[in-house]
């Protein structure tokens, strides 16, 4: 059977709130098969099992030595062993890896990545699926094609709830070491959407507090942007809304327009003013915050490793939202203004902790 007929073999590492989505997108589609999930609890990974015929594991090297004809593997473990899992999974078993946001917490760790990826002839595809909401493809061709025309104001508001029971979920929740805060864990998206709308941004300005909950990161975040094109904008991510999430929305002030995406999940066309009319039209109706774009993933990922085409996310695309991600994050711990250019990297993001670290990882 050629390369091109032949299904490719997918297996989940870690099974938590998000791994559904990635099987109802695997599942879907006629050029991948799954055949293999995987948690350190088994219960978890069999409930998350479609059919008898996909294998559960509790270990992932055991999933790996005895299904060698695994081609892809997506990584749902927490943020902080990402990059070990992925650098293990694609040096050691060479395999290519679907990596759930944020795919590393350090850029130099995804830098580091996407070269062993190249040295064994593998795939790293990371996750932004908010960039197929409808509403955010609708806005981003107005900016492309001219009719909304080069953004001036780029506005996000992401104004969502998560409680001590929350956090209290696990213990890796909450942490620098393996989750990173507000804008880490919920903020990244809307890190790749403003630079999706308005290119690079070339300097930052933030402030960051914990005020509903006990933790050790940040549940609060406000910041200034300043673009490579002269645009501007303006950052508010929070998870300490009471009692509910209220809102996830991009506004944006264009040459010749403007455009509201709304909703609690981004994926409410709100306004814009080039087309009135489109706004229910270009509005969707997600059952929860992840969308549907995970099917776009994949069929990007089938893209790639068949040589049909590009990815439907970019390392480079990813790499971008960390670099701003870090730039917002030491903007904000050292009180000053951080250029892009600077390239920095907030240090306690990713730090190890052996005690946590070794809670959520398999022995070698």
């Amino acid at each position: 059977m050629s390369d091109l007929k032949r299904k490719l073999n997918v297996a989940i590492l870690g099974c938590g709130r998000i791994v559904g989505h990635h099987v109802a997108a695997i599942e879907s589609s006629d050029d991948l098969e799954l055949i293999a999930v995987c948690d350190l609890d088994l219960e978890r990974a069999s409930r998350m099992s479609p059919r008898e015929e996909v294998r559960v594991y509790e270990d992932y090297r055991r999933m790996l030595e005895q299904n060698p004809e695994i081609d892809v593997v997506a990584i749902a473990t927490p943020s902080g062993l990402h990059y070990p899992h992925a650098r293990e999974i694609v040096g050691r078993w060479r395999k290519s890896v679907v990596i759930e946001k944020p795919p590393t917490l350090k850029f130099t760790e995804l830098d580091e990545l996407v070269d062993l990826a190249a040295e064994r002839g593998c795939h790293v595809f990371p996750v932004f699926q908010y960039r197929f909401n409808a509403p955010v493809q609708r806005i981003r061709r107005g900016i492309q094609d001219g009719e909304l025309g080069d953004p001036r104001i780029i506005s996000i508001r992401q104004r969502w709830c998560r409680t001590q029971q929350y956090y209290d979920q696990g213990d890796w929740r909450g942490t620098y070491s393996l989750d990173g805060g507000a804008l880490t864990n919920q903020g990244i998206h809307h890190l790749d959407l403003i630079q999706h709308f308005g290119g690079p941004v070339a300097e930052v300005f933030a402030v960051k507090a914990t005020m509903g909950s006990r933790i050790e990161v940040e549940d609060s975040i406000v910041a200034t942007l300043q673009f490579e094109n002269g645009a501007i904008g303006s950052l508010e991510i929070t998870t300490a809304t009471r009692p509910d999430d209220v809102e996830s929305s991009v506004s944006i002030i264009a040459a010749n327009g403007y455009a509201i995406l709304g909703g609690w999940a981004t994926d409410k066309l709100v306004a814009y003013s080039p087309s009135p009319d489109e706004t229910e039209t270009f509005s969707q109706s997600n059952m929860d915050a992840y969308g549907q774009g995970h099917m776009d993933i994949y069929a990007g990922v089938v893209r790639k490793i068949r040589s049909l085409g590009e990815p439907a996310v970019t390392t480079t695309d990813a790499r971008s939202a960390l670099m701003l991600l870090h730039s917002l994050y030491v903007s904000a711990d050292e009180h000053r203004s951080v250029a892009m250019r600077e390239a920095v990297q907030f240090a306690q993001l990713g730090a190890y902790d052996h005690t946590l670290w070794s809670t959520y990882q398999t022995a070698n």
